[in-house]
């Protein structure tokens, strides 16, 4: 039993070897961190808040990758001066592409990139829970959801660890057109890129 497990471990090991050795242009990514409010209103009423993203990037050149994402953000109300009060969440939802281009500075194995793109953002506001009237006055001011333009830039630094996974930590200023002025933060992912 035991050389049965050790030669399926030993095959496995090999072929995971192998395939990491094959180039291949498609890579996924996992991650996610925290989010800072930027823009002055949204600075105002919201704390920092928290995001995850998953997405599949295509080489399209040696240097520049194109990552189509899907990405999530929920930012909390700042009851700072309100008691008895939860909820008020802004929750994001953001369907975009990114060009990602990984500067030639022979670093190796850390690599610096920088992106840039855009796409949809869905914007959706919690409604405020609790039993004293500030909650259903609130709740009457709350917007429906929107779904509005965004654009993103930042950069970031890619680790490699093994030829088939990487480490990657980056910051972005993500901007929404949102009516009443622009929704803006800055994410700060960490994560990991497979391929």
């Amino acid at each position: 039993m035991k050389k049965t497990i050790l030669t399926i471990s030993f095959v496995l090991l090999f072929a995971a070897v192998s395939s990491a050795q094959v180039s291949t242009p498609v890579s996924l990514y996992l991650g996610g961190l925290m989010s800072a409010p930027a823009s002055a209103d949204f600075n105002d009423d919201f704390k920092w808040g928290y995001h995850g993203w998953a997405g599949v990037g295509y080489k399209m050149m040696p240097s520049l990758q194109v990552l189509g994402k899907v990405e999530y953000h929920d930012f909390f109300f700042d009851m700072a001066d309100l008691t008895g009060l939860e909820g008020g969440d802004t929750k994001v939802w953001m369907y975009g592409v990114d060009g990602r281009y990984t500067l030639n500075i022979p670093m190796f194995p850390i690599k610096p990139f920088i992106l840039a793109g855009g796409g949809l953002a869905r914007v959706s506001w919690d409604e405020f829970e609790g039993t004293s009237l500030i909650a259903s006055t609130l709740n009457e001011n709350i917007p429906e959801p929107v779904s509005k333009v965004y654009f993103n830039f930042g950069g970031g630094l890619n680790f490699k660890i093994i030829p088939a996974l990487s480490f990657f930590a980056e910051a972005r200023y993500v901007s929404v057109a949102t009516e009443g002025g622009k929704t803006s933060y800055i994410p700060m992912s960490i994560g990991l890129r497979f391929f």
